[in-house]
């Protein structure tokens, strides 16, 4: 679910039933506003998303890894780039399979530091 909590009129609604008294909603109407206006943002931000192509926002400039390359070459990509996955090729260029720093983590047994 988008929001965890309840929404603003629930909120000052059910303030009003506990309190018995609209001064306690009127003290907290900052904090009413403040969250009402977060969620809002969190609604715009999904529906701009949903109308941005995924052509639009990927990575164009590849750093792929050969199928050739061995552990340590991965782990310096990772330490270089910072990215925690790539794209691993034949000696031709094609796409064989995918690599990650997870991937790395299982072979090692362990949890790495980069």
């Amino acid at each position: 679910m988008l929001f965890k909590k309840l929404s603003t009129v629930e909120r000052v609604y059910n303030i009003g039933l506990e309190q018995n008294s609209l001064s306690h909603i009127f003290d907290n109407i900052n904090i009413f506003v403040k969250e009402a206006e977060e969620d809002l943002i969190k609604l715009y931000d999904l529906r701009i998303l949903e109308k941005i192509p995924v052509k639009d926002i990927m990575t164009k400039n590849i750093i792929t890894i050969s199928k050739n390359d061995n552990i340590t070459k991965l782990k310096d990509f990772i330490e270089k780039y910072r990215h925690m996955g790539y794209p691993v090729v034949d000696e031709n260029g094609k796409l064989v399979g995918v690599v990650t720093f997870k991937d790395l983590e299982k072979k090692n047994k362990k949890p790495l530091r980069i």
